[in-house]
């Protein structure tokens, strides 16, 4: 009773100063627009999963063998695309030779109208309008283009590697290249982009990989995967970071670079929301269109104990993201 009647108080407060014309300290024209603040917050979309990617987020993999976060990288992205959840793909690789990676690992998957890549060769020879004389000159031409004209549908932008567009060395230059990336996902679109980490023992908390490691929204590390013949079998990212909540045990890609085809068909969550997941989806079945209140009304007795409404949103999330289901805003 006593906060209602101080925030009444203070309405008052408020009402009288604009009728009088008395001057408001800072602290009072903070209080007068928290209707709007949070009026303009309650805007923002709910979060969404592309696969492991957050959407309109700042997302990295990282791994110490080069091929692997490259295939990690462009399998999600080429498999989110076909998927519908990005209205356009740029994959933007300054780090391999076309011959080697696209030639000789890419060149099976569909080729989607939607999926651009783009290598520092044909960066420099087919993009001339961008300014720039170099492969990295262009690409920071291309994302402040695209921070300053964003698209009307959210693309995703891949970034192969930040090491050719970052100095590690030069602090400003890399909060400049974090600050374009967040303008870009404020408008809309999704960032990825690859670090190499030097060794194992790499410390996640010095150097560039540290201030990486304070910046982005998802950190994944990949882990390729190979069968007694040598053949390429998954690539398993593990989480190392999340400003979200998370329901995924290991993100595990199943991809086949001689079909062309890639996969989340191996278990990614935890053992103890299987049973969860198992009930969404056979009520799903027959109410296609139930809302998140009721389907967890309905599969109470399945949910996992720990699973408040929070937790089942992005449990829900984690299953749209496996493309297991459809998550649409309200």
């Amino acid at each position: 009773r006593a906060r209602r009647n101080t925030m009444e108080e203070k309405e008052e407060k408020l009402q009288q100063s604009r009728e009088t014309g008395v001057h408001m300290s800072a602290l009072d024209m903070i209080f007068q627009k928290r209707k709007e603040i949070m009026e303009h917050l309650m805007k923002y979309p709910e979060l969404e999963r592309a696969g492991c990617l957050v959407k309109r987020a700042v997302n990295v993999i990282i791994a110490k063998n080069e091929f692997t976060k490259s295939l990690a990288a462009f399998s999600i992205a080429w498999k989110e695309t076909k998927e519908g959840s990005f209205s356009c793909t740029t994959y933007l690789d300054i780090d391999n030779p076309p011959g080697y990676t696209f030639g000789d690992r890419f060149s099976k998957f569909e080729i989607l109208p939607n999926f651009a890549y783009i290598s520092k060769q044909t960066l420099m020879k087919t993009y001339t309008y961008l300014s720039g004389k170099t492969p990295r000159e262009k690409v920071w031409a291309m994302l402040e283009d695209l921070a300053n004209h964003p698209p009307e549908e959210g693309w995703l932008i891949v970034i192969d590697s930040i090491e050719n567009i970052c100095d590690y060395n030069n602090f400003k230059k890399f909060r400049e290249f974090f600050e374009l990336c967040r303008d870009i996902t404020n408008s809309g679109s999704t960032v990825l982009f690859l670090h190499h980490k030097n060794s194992k023992t790499e410390d996640i908390s010095e150097g560039g990989l540290g201030y990486i490691f304070d910046t982005v929204d998802d950190m994944w590390e990949a882990t390729l995967r190979r069968n007694g013949t040598g053949t390429i079998t998954n690539i398993r990212l593990k989480n190392l970071k999340s400003r979200f909540i998370e329901a995924y045990k290991d993100f595990i890609v199943s991809v086949d670079t001689k079909q062309g085809t890639v996969s989340y068909d191996q278990s990614v969550l935890f053992k103890e929301t299987i049973p969860t997941k198992n009930a969404i989806i056979e009520y799903l079945a027959s109410h296609p269109k139930a809302n998140q209140e009721v389907i967890s009304q309905a599969v109470k007795s399945s949910i996992d104990p720990s699973f408040n409404g929070a937790f089942f949103r992005a449990f829900l999330q984690q299953l749209g993201g496996l493309h297991i289901l459809k998550v649409e805003q309200d």
